[in-house]
Order: C-alpha cells, then structure tokens, then sequence
C-alpha cells in the first residue's frame, strides 16, 4: 500500500524505491541499494559544502578577531597619549578617539555577523541529510530538471 510522500525529499526518494514493484527481490535490492548510494553520494557532496562554508567563516572571524586586536592596539596607544598630554589634550586626540571609535564600531558588528553566520552553519552541519533534505523541499526550484 504505498503511502504519500515528497518526491523531493530524501526520504521520499528512497521511500519510493522501496514502495515501486520490482520483479525479483534481486532487482529490489539492487534497485534499493543503488538509489540509497545515489542519497549518500548527495548527502556527502552537500556536507563537503557545508565544510567548506564553515572554513570559509572560520577564516573571516580569524579576520574579524585580527582587526579588532589591532584597533585593541590603537586603543592602548591613544590611552597613552592622553595620559601624556594630560589636560593639554588637543582636538587631534578626540578625532583619533571618534576615528578608533567608529572603526571599533563596525569590528564589532563584523564579529556579530560571523557569529550569526558560524551558528547557522553549525546548525547544518549537526545533519547535513536533514539541511539537504530541507533545501530540497523548501526550495523546489533547485531540484527542478535533476534526477534526484
């Protein structure tokens, strides 16, 4: 009796593999065996790209991480100087403060970003069947045209 499912879906995939008529249990299995190969071989592709995806994060936060300590530097510099100067600080020191400021501004919300990014990217690769499956049904177009 078959029952419903997506053929997007993986699982629909290989359920409809199981639930077709075959004329020998040689040729279910051979069937069987190959279309699971078939989900794994995708599966595999599409968790190297999550690898990918996350290393490319990694190295943007390493980045992000560098710049922000190089602004930590500057920060320390300016400390220095305003301690030096004392009450004769001038308007150079406040402007190179507002430039450090802003510059540290922006690592910050660079750093927020590649988090954000990293934990979507985690996310998927704890299951990259169910993120592929998922892709597959909530995005029907990138399955339009292909066997699988």
């Amino acid at each position: 009796m078959p029952t419903n499912f997506d053929p997007r879906s993986l699982d629909g995939i290989r359920l409809a593999a199981r639930q077709a008529e075959y004329p020998n249990t040689e040729a279910e299995h051979k069937a069987v065996t190959e279309i699971d190969q078939k989900v794994e071989e995708m599966v595999r592709g599409h968790e190297e790209s999550l690898l990918s995806a996350a290393n490319a994060v990694l190295s943007e936060g390493d980045n992000a991480l560098q710049a922000a300590d190089e602004l930590r530097g500057e920060l320390r510099n300016l400390y220095t100087d305003l301690e030096r100067a004392g009450l004769h600080a001038g308007p150079d020191l406040a402007k190179h403060y507002q430039s450090i400021s802003g510059r540290l501004r922006n690592r910050i919300e660079r750093l927020r970003r590649v988090q954000r990014n990293a934990e979507f990217q985690a996310n998927k690769i704890v299951d990259p069947y169910g993120s592929l499956d998922y892709i597959r049904r909530k995005y029907p177009q990138v399955v339009a045209g292909r066997r699988f």
